[in-house]
């Protein structure tokens, strides 16, 4: 029977996660970001499903050879997980497998339902990255002293990072952000979204009135930089619709 797993026994896991190349899925295991963990056996778990708060998504782990967990899924997640999503204001459902025969089976699974399926690009730093061109002292580093300013919109910096974070404690402690101002407004962030040991995925947000005018772009270069100086690999990646990321991409990455 699936059952979920509490974070002090997360530890029994983690032998789930060792070659792991999804950090999203290792970040909550490692209880650096929060979410849920869901196993076939609290006791001894072999195969696990995990939900990560900050990308809204689930991942599945583990025996993908584990008969009686896969025909228990579609139940598990009809009959616990839908309601637990709406409690948190989600109304669908994403899971993404780590290996291809956990996403042949995601489709063997929800193969009668209305389900469809993207795919994901992932993206490795190609150059040396150096920042240049105006406006660069807008661009701040977010720390403590960051929340007791009177900076706008304050609340669209605290909202990124309770997501995928849970709070500004764990935040301060273990990632990184900096932002764009403009006459006291935050106008863009890229900061550490999920962390698994030196890996930190990547987070780029702009108002949207200030999109496509580079701020994005300048801020996460500051980012990038912070990243090489703390030998923090930074982990990008984008649907493979999403012209505007991939378009930022090949700019930095390959």
């Amino acid at each position: 029977m699936i059952e979920e797993l509490s974070k002090d026994r997360y530890y029994k896991i983690d032998n789930l996660i060792r070659n792991n190349k999804f950090p999203e899925a290792a970040s909550v295991i490692l209880k650096n970001n929060p979410g849920w963990v869901f196993v076939d056996n609290i006791d001894d778990p072999k195969s696990a499903l995990i939900f990560s708060k900050g990308m809204g998504g689930f991942y599945l782990l583990g025996d993908d050879t584990n008969v009686q967990f896969k025909n228990e899924l579609l139940s598990f997640i009809e009959g616990v997980v839908y309601s637990r999503l709406n409690n948190i204001g989600i109304s669908w459902i994403e899971i993404s497998g780590v290996s291809e025969e956990w996403n042949r089976i995601i489709e063997e699974v929800f193969f009668s339902k209305n389900s469809g399926k993207d795919k994901q690009l992932v993206y490795k730093l190609k150059n040396e990255i150096s920042v240049s061109g105006g406006n660069i002292e807008n661009i701040m580093q977010v720390g403590k002293n960051t929340f007791d300013l009177k900076i706008s919109n304050l609340d669209f910096l605290k909202n990124e990072i309770h997501q995928f974070w849970g709070s500004i404690e764990n935040f301060l402690n273990k990632g990184i952000c900096n932002y764009y101002l403009i006459e006291n407004e935050i106008v863009s962030i890229c900061y550490s979204g999920l962390v698994k040991d030196n890996i930190h995925t990547m987070g780029i947000e702009t108002l949207e009135n200030h999109r496509r005018k580079g701020y994005g772009y300048k801020v996460a270069k500051v980012f990038l930089n912070e990243c090489k100086m703390k030998g923090i690999e930074p982990h990008w990646d984008c649907s493979e619709d999403n012209d505007g990321s991939k378009i930022y991409g090949r700019k930095a990455w390959s």
